[in-house]
């Protein structure tokens, strides 16, 4: 498994850095644009719990990437639209069904 310490986040897109401190603000991905069967990173909504995609997996699990850092990521979802901060330890990885 791969370890990713987040530099940057903006638009979906990771890189891998020396730390990851702050809050990021970054978006949700459409439910409509998430395929059953592709792989994605996001969250456990703390409102409706139900799960979004944020990020691609575009190693389609084949090299799993771990979120570390100190920072946080704040995103609404995209399912009731609460507004709320995540850790990098509430990192998702699922396949979409």
């Amino acid at each position: 498994m791969t370890k990713f310490v987040l530099a940057a986040c903006k638009g979906g897109n990771m890189a891998q850095g020396s730390g990851f401190q702050g809050t990021y603000k970054v978006t949700a991905k459409n439910p409509a644009e998430v395929k059953p069967g592709d792989w994605y990173y996001g969250f456990d909504c703390l409102v409706c719990g139900r799960r979004f995609a944020v990020f691609d997996d575009t190693t389609s699990a084949t090299k799993p990437v771990t979120f570390a850092g100190g920072g946080v990521f704040r995103v609404a979802c995209p399912h009731c639209s609460a507004d709320r901060m995540y850790q990098t330890d509430q990192v998702q990885h699922f396949q979409a069904t």
